[in-house]
């Protein structure tokens, strides 16, 4: 690695320095990420800002910080309700993570995965998530981690078997973004 002088005005130091503090490491480290990210993505594209906090859904059931997948997909089929809780309490391990419904699927903030969707039609259900970085950035990345968006990977989850495959690379996504939980 080479080190990297950079100046950041003012504003953007502070904003970095909030976001630092939230995961525990240093502004020049979550910097250092952020840019190799950006340069790492073979197609790199403009991004939009996160969303506003209040421009998100809330949680639909907090129950002392746990997300109640169950309240907040009434009627999904069960293995899909199942699956989608054991993938929530696996991220919210890592401390300060907040869950929160969004549209088919599940958010979390800080963003470092993500449900896409529960599966609602099939009678053995399901879950399409998502995770920061691409599969050849995991250790050991089981057959159904695929490529997804640019600087993520997708995969989806029709057993208690896939998810005991991929729920390591959960903690592997958020140190990926944000270094060691």
């Amino acid at each position: 690695m080479k080190p990297l002088t950079i100046l950041l005005p003012d504003s953007v130091f502070a904003t970095a320095s909030e976001e630092a503090d939230e995961h525990g490491v240093d502004v020049s480290n979550l910097c250092g990420s952020v840019l190799s990210d950006y340069f790492l993505t073979p197609t790199r594209v403009a991004t939009s800002p996160p969303p506003k906090n209040e421009d998100r859904n809330t949680p639909a059931v907090a129950v002392e910080g746990r997300f109640d997948v169950s309240a907040a997909f009434e009627g999904f089929p069960r293995p899909s309700i199942e699956l989608a809780q054991r993938f929530t309490d696996e991220a919210q391990k890592l401390g300060r993570v907040r869950a929160f419904k969004h549209r088919r699927g599940i958010g979390f903030d800080p963003n470092f995965v993500f449900i896409e969707y529960l599966m609602s039609r099939s009678g053995t259900g399901g879950i399409g998530v998502s995770f920061y970085g691409e599969p050849h950035r995991h250790s050991n990345p089981p057959g159904i981690l695929v490529k997804g968006i640019p600087a993520y990977s997708r995969a989806k989850i029709h057993s208690s078997a896939d998810l005991d495959a991929i729920l390591p690379h959960v903690r592997q996504s958020y140190e990926l973004k944000y270094g060691k939980a």
